[in-house]
């Protein structure tokens, strides 16, 4: 308690789901937490309250590193984006 076997699977679930283009990679991605929640209910190794608790284990570092890793985008006054072109040679 927490199962971090979920929080594991549901963190890396999450995480190809975002990046991976292929649906049948997309959709594999996203059945595994789902899979992993299975397999640890049926085995007896852990309850749905502890997946659960994984989840919020999850959730708290993933929002922790997004806090920490984020860069910090501080609006600068004036300034205005301008098209970056690029010359051919």
């Amino acid at each position: 308690m927490p199962s971090l076997h979920f929080g594991y699977a549901l963190a890396v679930g999450l995480a190809l789901a975002r990046v991976v283009r292929p649906r049948p990679l997309r959709t594999a991605a996203q059945l595994y937490p789902w899979l992993m929640l299975l397999v640890i209910v049926a085995t007896g190794n852990h309850f749905f309250f502890d997946a659960a608790a994984g989840a919020v284990v999850v959730a708290a570092g993933w929002w922790a590193a997004d806090r920490v890793a984020a860069p910090r985008r501080l609006p600068v006054r004036g300034a205005r984006r301008r098209p970056v072109t690029v010359a051919a040679r």
